[in-house]
């Protein structure tokens, strides 16, 4: 969970400003920016999307900007990470407008794609069982997919 991982993280308590670099499209940004702002830090979500949390939906995204903008959070579309050194952050339009310069950084998360985990795979398959791979075994998938890849598996059997 992400607030287990994140209570971890070193010098939380002193927190001034992250950058949440989001390479995804889904709420997981913004999610963390979320924890760091009720830990009274500073937050903002970068997205080289048209806006953060693209994939989560209309209906989830309005809500999930509600709470973000109350809280203020910057919210940064269009952009990405360049350069990180020190305090700033170095971020640059994805269509080519101006870099911009965020300094006072105390903290940079880089949301990434998860990697598939199929380490169970083989060893069920030589047992002899027969084994349908679906879901984040085979590749990074939102729940609606893997279970629909669960529902289509359970009905081949």
């Amino acid at each position: 969970m992400i607030s287990d991982q994140m209570s971890n993280a070193p010098n939380l308590a002193r927190l001034r400003e992250a950058a949440l670099v989001d390479h995804t499209g889904s709420d997981v940004g913004c999610a963390v920016a979320e924890l760091i702002l009720d830990r009274g830090g500073k937050a903002e979500v970068v997205s080289r999307h048209a806006h953060p949390a693209v994939d989560a939906g209309l209906t989830n995204t309005v809500s999930l900007y509600r709470r973000l903008f109350q809280k203020s959070v910057v919210l940064t579309p269009h952009h990405e990470l360049v350069t990180a050194g020190g305090e700033d952050v170095l971020l640059a339009n994805v269509y080519g407008g101006p870099e911009r310069l965020v300094s006072g950084v105390d903290m940079i998360v880089v949301v990434t794609p998860p990697l598939p985990n199929d380490e169970l795979v083989e060893p069920l398959m030589e047992t002899g069982l027969e084994v349908h791979a679906i879901g984040d075994c085979v590749a990074p998938r939102d729940i609606e997919n893997a279970t629909f890849e669960g529902h289509r598996a359970a009905r081949a059997l």
